[in-house]
């Protein structure tokens, strides 16, 4: 593995809330939002910055503070940033982290099936990378009600699966 140690200090997440009416004792709900996986899909993560930088500016709307009211908003802006630099210095068809793995395909739900190309290398094994050990933990730890994660490049709009109309299990798996 190249350099997992250093990429691990660029590997962060951060939460966004408001605080809870001292009246109101009802739970928050946690929503994840993951940006970022495939670097090269750099409006993705400048989507997700944008929707932070709009929270912030508007915290004292009613929208907003209703918002975070109510949840507790995990985000992951750049879950692959080692290999963003290298597409923000030109390399703009980098798809994979620095072992040239697509950590969007390092899961194990459906690890190594409907590979069309080799970008879209798996790994070794599910959880090979530390990028989606990095995201799986905090995902288990947080225990989100809603998962998003963003993705650009398409015209198209996805539900998890892309490949299946089944009905999905919520679950992160081992």
């Amino acid at each position: 593995m190249k350099d997992q140690k250093a990429n691990t200090k660029l590997l962060k997440f951060y939460d966004i809330t408001y605080p809870s009416n001292p009246n109101n004792s009802t739970k928050k709900d946690n929503i994840f939002i993951l940006s970022g996986e495939h670097p090269r899909e750099l409006i993705a993560v400048e989507t997700t910055f944008h929707f932070l930088k709009f929270l912030c500016k508007n915290k004292e709307t009613e929208e907003v503070k209703n918002l975070l009211e109510k949840n507790v908003l995990r985000v992951n802006v750049n879950a692959n940033p080692y290999k963003r630099m290298e597409v923000e210095k030109g390399d703009f068809c980098v798809r994979g982290n620095p072992n040239n793995v697509d950590i969007n395909r390092n899961w194990n739900y459906f690890w190594g099936k409907n590979i069309e190309t080799g970008e879209e290398n798996p790994g070794k094994k599910p959880f090979s990378e530390i990028e989606t050990v990095f995201i799986k933990e905090s995902i288990k730890k947080f225990n989100p009600k809603l998962f998003l994660t963003i993705h650009s490049g398409e015209y198209s709009l996805f539900h998890p699966h892309a490949f299946s109309d089944e009905k999905t299990e919520n679950r992160i798996g081992n």
